[in-house]
């Protein structure tokens, strides 16, 4: 997969044939933010996005990365709160940036509410305590329908990923 920022969108190439628009602003916004992380500090990916073969099967379809309990969930960029609650025995937050374009975010402890509308860098929430997602946070992103490495989204951003070698 490939990232272009134009002005006010990026757009991520994921097949010859499939181009996905992702506005780094809602639609009708004036602003034309660049998408942020959702949490400060250097990334470390814990475990990388997978997609399935085929829509149906198993995947990663999101990244965990390193974050202790506590830490604070921002905001990758304007958007609407569609969920904030407990799934599947999980806390998972779930904003809509525009038609087609959701990230989500588990395990949090929501300080936000379904309805509210957030701007790039508002608190979400904080990473919860979690027998799953142990000391990470896991970002996912769906577009159209169809689920993309979030990372794609961060520009000249630094990423740590562990030495998974053996030495």
């Amino acid at each position: 997969m490939t990232l272009k920022m134009f002005a006010s969108l990026s757009v991520l190439s994921l097949t010859a044939a499939t181009v996905i628009v992702i506005p780094a602003a809602p639609v009708g916004s004036s602003t034309t933010t660049a998408w942020s992380a959702p949490i400060s500090g250097k990334l470390t990916v814990v475990r990388p996005f997978i997609p399935p073969p085929k829509p149906w099967q198993s995947g990663h379809r999101g990244v965990d990365l390193r974050a202790r309990v506590d830490t604070v969930v921002r905001a990758p960029a304007p958007g609407l709160v569609v969920y904030a609650g407990p799934l599947a025995g999980r806390s998972v937050i779930s904003v809509e940036h525009g038609p087609g374009i959701r990230t989500t975010y588990e395990p949090v402890s929501a300080t936000v509410t379904v309805g509210q509308r957030v701007r790039t860098g508002t608190p979400l929430g904080r990473v919860a305590q979690s027998k799953v997602h142990r000391n990470r946070l896991h970002w996912g992103l769906k577009v159209r329908g169809q689920y993309v490495n979030p990372l794609r989204l961060l520009r000249h951003r630094s990423l740590l990923k562990p030495n998974t070698s053996a030495q």
